[in-house]
């Protein structure tokens, strides 16, 4: 399981935290769905993010291994189709994965489009970014990325591009720019430096 991947949960799924708002469980009812944080896995804990109906409620618990059903990775979700096609973060992203495929580069969807289109739950609206997890290879240099960047951002939405390897993340916009001294999002926490896949 990485950060960003959504996860089915079992109805009697237990949910580990101190104290649950209100909105957690008709949340859970309408789509069991949760995101994997980054941080670490602990005692077969898995750190997840609940989301709720408005940006504002956003909650971090643990659950157990045992009560997932179902893994859906973003890069599963890049040719996914959903009925709302017009709005603006789901229509980039026919565009964004012929940006991708021209460098043959593993993408998919996060944030409200991943889960919109993993859920069909409608959570994307007008103003919704579209937040992308990015997968390059070994032979993916600096300069197919630079021009991933410029292609997607010409579209009429802004993407929020992240490249995800085993040493952690970081944003491709800010890395790009200083690669020798980037923000990395690891597991233990944000740390500068460089970065590689």
């Amino acid at each position: 399981m990485r950060p960003h991947d959504l996860l089915r949960l079992t109805p009697r799924a237990e949910l580990i935290a101190d104290d649950l708002p209100g909105w957690v469980a008709p949340s859970l009812a309408r789509a069991a769905y949760v995101v994997v944080r980054r941080a670490e896995i602990r005692e077969d804990l898995i750190p997840v993010g609940i989301r709720g109906s408005t940006r504002a409620q956003r909650f971090p618990v643990r659950i157990r291994r045992r009560d997932v059903v179902a893994t859906i990775t973003p890069e599963s979700l890049s040719r996914a189709s959903g009925p709302r096609r017009s709005l603006p973060a789901l229509a980039a992203l026919d565009e964004v994965d012929q940006a991708a495929a021209a460098l043959d580069l593993v993408w998919g969807p996060a944030g409200s489009v991943g889960f919109e289109l993993a859920t069909g739950v409608e959570v994307v609206t007008e103003d919704s970014d579209l937040d992308i997890v990015l997968l390059p290879d070994r032979g993916h240099t600096r300069t197919d990325l630079s021009e991933f960047l410029r292609r997607i951002e010409a579209l009429g939405v802004r993407v929020d591009a992240t490249i995800e390897s085993d040493l952690g993340a970081v944003a491709l916009r800010e890395w790009l720019q200083s690669p020798e001294r980037a923000l990395v999002k690891t597991m233990s926490g944000p740390r500068l430096g460089v970065f590689s896949w």
